[in-house]
């Protein structure tokens, strides 16, 4: 049976579309499933404002919202990461690290600040 509870114990998108029994392209699910998992949980967490008590219905709502993801990625919907992660419009501390994976210089020694 399929309860919150057991939603909540998820932690990877391979875990969601097995709990509500979604099939997707493998391929897809493997190349993206990290851009999936992040707008699931932008998801979820607009789905939760609306303080919906019927665990059913939540649920329902939830797999709705990730059936669309899903369907989303397998017509062609391939975002990068700057735009599901919006590393554009939060820019890197210091001109140095702009273009590095992390940030080599402690927050003092940074020539240019934001």
């Amino acid at each position: 049976m399929k309860t919150l509870a057991n939603f909540n114990r998820l932690a990877s998108i391979d875990g969601y579309l097995s709990f509500f029994e979604i099939k997707a392209d493998d391929r897809i699910v493997n190349s993206k499933r990290l851009h999936m998992l992040k707008l699931f949980g932008d998801s979820i967490k607009k789905i939760k404002t609306l303080e919906i008590a019927d665990e059913n219905r939540l649920l329902d709502i939830y797999r709705f919202a990730l059936l669309m993801i899903v369907r989303r990625f397998e017509e062609g919907f391939n975002p990068s990461a700057a735009e599901i992660w919006n590393t554009l419009e939060k820019p890197s501390a210091c001109f140095l690290c702009a273009s590095s994976i992390s940030c080599a210089l402690q927050p003092s020694e940074c020539e240019v600040k934001l």
